[in-house]
């Protein structure tokens, strides 16, 4: 009796182990292979294989131009760039738009995220030094 008691008990326990192991190999896990540069003037990714989220943020000031070059060469990237007050002010894919610049329109701190899925590609973000 005791022992058919401890199997129907198991049994749900079993199940849900199961299921929660299950959910963890199908979930996306976080990987980056590549080079990673993050300074107060510039953002740099060489991306080998990323699944998932890198952000930098940098301080500019209004009217500060950041020169961009983004390039997705398979799997998926995307690029986010967002303003202090929190609109995004480009948002890409890599594949249209791979060189190009970007005026800051106000001052603050400027969130720089890349998103990935099984991505391979690189990024260049650099503040234009004053007078170029």
């Amino acid at each position: 009796m005791q022992k058919a008691n401890i199997k129907k008990r198991l049994l749900p326990l079993l199940a849900l182990l199961l299921a929660a192991g299950a959910a963890f190999l199908l979930l996306p896990q976080e990987e980056f292979d590549g080079e990673r540069i993050a300074r107060t003037d510039a953002y740099q990714l060489d991306i080998r294989q990323m699944t998932g989220t890198d952000r930098h943020t940098m301080a500019l000031q209004e009217g500060d131009v950041l020169l961009v070059r983004f390039a997705c060469v398979s799997g998926a990237l995307h690029l986010a760039i967002t303003a202090p007050d929190g609109t995004n002010i480009y948002s890409g894919d890599g594949r249209q738009a791979t060189q190009f610049s970007l005026t800051a329109p106000a001052s603050g701190d400027y969130t720089l995220s890349v998103t990935a899925r099984h991505g391979q590609g690189h990024l260049q973000i650099q503040k234009e030094e004053k007078g170029s």
